[in-house]
């Protein structure tokens, strides 16, 4: 049986976060959705999804002839959820979207799976809550900003940029903290488990392969890290494989190998 995704977007964090990294501009919101939504259907199955801001708030590069910005994700199966700012400005979703997922958490057993797009820290006692009852939590963020505590938490993290193809965009450029583990060991780590098993388990090789010549691989936190650094480079990517001793499909990693840092990995090797 597939897991049932729900999808939670604070969609303020996102636009802020394109922009400041990447000086992308969401002009065309329904792209986001549909990537998100993509996004979720590759993790599972899209059970609902609700897209959280201001829309009294008027984004100036979306053509409002195409509708609101709300109204594009509603088209895609979102629910658009308003939330006023303060007096002061300050937005104020991270405690709406909270509130809501905390209480279909309670209330909604067929929500096995948690999607949060957004990268602020402050989602992180949500997320924490999210796997302490024994569902599985997705981030969807952006590289640069997403917080490093989130990330530990995610099963997987994905990159927006990615899911948006930012890469592949001319002129675009990441603003990112300093590499700080040691990719070969990983690399060749993962390079030999494809060899001997039908498929990699992501959470198999985050308990079983992970090693300190790596880096921290201490505790949950330290080896979450780890992955997910990898998913967040590209060096590595989630898949879903099929496993006959599951009743749903299971989380994969396989190595990237057209990935400059595989690439240079395997030249030091041989």
């Amino acid at each position: 049986m597939t897991e049932r995704v729900f999808v939670f977007v604070d969609y303020e964090n996102i636009r802020v976060s394109l922009e400041e990294v990447f000086d992308y501009i969401i002009d065309k919101p329904e792209e986001l959705a549909e990537a998100l939504k993509e996004a979720a259907e590759n993790e599972g199955k899209w059970l609902a999804g609700k897209v959280y801001g201001d829309w009294s708030v008027p984004h100036p590069a979306v053509d409002q002839r195409g509708g609101t910005t709300a109204q594009r994700f509603e088209r895609h199966a979102f629910e658009s959820v308003m939330v006023t700012r303060k007096a002061s400005g300050q937005d104020r979703t991270d405690m709406r979207l909270t509130l809501e997922a905390q209480k279909i958490l309670i209330e909604r057993a067929d929500v096995e799976v948690f999607m949060i797009v957004a990268g602020d820290g402050d989602y992180s006692p949500l997320a924490r809550a999210i796997k302490e009852a024994g569902r599985r939590v997705i981030i969807c963020g952006v590289t640069g900003t997403i917080s490093r505590e989130m990330i530990s938490i995610a099963e997987p993290f994905i990159p927006i940029e990615r899911l948006l193809k930012l890469k592949d965009a001319p002129g675009v450029i990441v603003r990112r903290e300093p590499i700080s583990y040691n990719w070969v060991p990983f690399i060749t780590a993962l390079s030999k488990a494809e060899g001997i098993l039908p498929f990699v388990g992501f959470k198999l090789f985050k308990n079983d392969w992970l090693t300190p010549s790596m880096g921290p691989v201490d505790s949950f936190e330290d080896r979450s890290k780890l992955m997910n650094e990898a998913v967040t480079l590209g060096i590595a990517e989630v898949c879903k494989v099929e496993d006959p001793e599951y009743p749903h499909p299971t989380s994969a990693i396989r190595l990237n190998r057209e990935h400059p840092f595989v690439k240079e990995a395997f030249n030091k090797i041989s």
